[in-house]
Parts: C-alpha cells; structure tokens; sequence
C-alpha cells in the first residue's frame, strides 16, 4: 500500500503556467513525478501547485505509473481552478485563450 505524501513545496519543477483571473496572476506549477515508495516503484504520485491572491496550495495526483500520474494531475488541476473564489462572469484563462486554463 502506498505511503501517506505530504507536498508542501514543489522541489522539481518540470513546468509552470501563469494564468489569470480578473487583474490577478494564478500560477500552476507541475512536479516531476515520483514513486510512493522508491523501493517497491509500485504507484507514482505527481505534485502541484497552484498560487493565488497571496496563498500557495500544494496537492498530488496518483498513478500506476509516472504517465498515468502526470495525466491525473491535469484533471485535478482543472477542478481546483474551478474551484477558485472568483466574481459571477469573472473568466480565469491565459492571455490568448482568457476563458480557457489549458487543463482539462
């Protein structure tokens, strides 16, 4: 069974993407991912980051695999930036694409 994971920093950062939401920046950053248990390489977990207004929020997705973890992050990407406080009508998006994260 995999171990309990703490994330409260992302220590390799493979990739980050600056959105916004109103005049305010959101940034994601993505972790490599990592074995639950570096023995047994049985399940990977992939950290995340998402920082806005002032507060950093760290969490992880869980794979079988490094693939599998990489892609779950995405979606869990996803439901927390719909998750985020934001004005009725308030878009949160990129600068080309401002109602569209990139993440699904």
């Amino acid at each position: 069974m995999p171990r309990s994971i703490v994330v409260d920093d992302i220590s390799e950062p493979i990739t980050h993407r600056t959105l916004t939401l109103g005049n305010e920046p959101v940034v994601v950053t993505i972790g490599k991912p990592h074995p639950f248990d570096p023995e047994r390489l049985e399940g990977y977990y992939c950290p995340y980051s998402i920082e806005f207004s002032g507060r950093k929020t760290c969490r992880y997705s869980g794979g079988s695999d490094a693939a599998q973890a990489l892609q779950l992050v995405m979606t869990m990407i996803s439901a927390d930036l719909t998750s985020l406080g934001r004005a009725p009508g308030e878009e949160i998006g990129r600068a080309d694409t401002p109602d569209d994260t990139g993440f699904r």
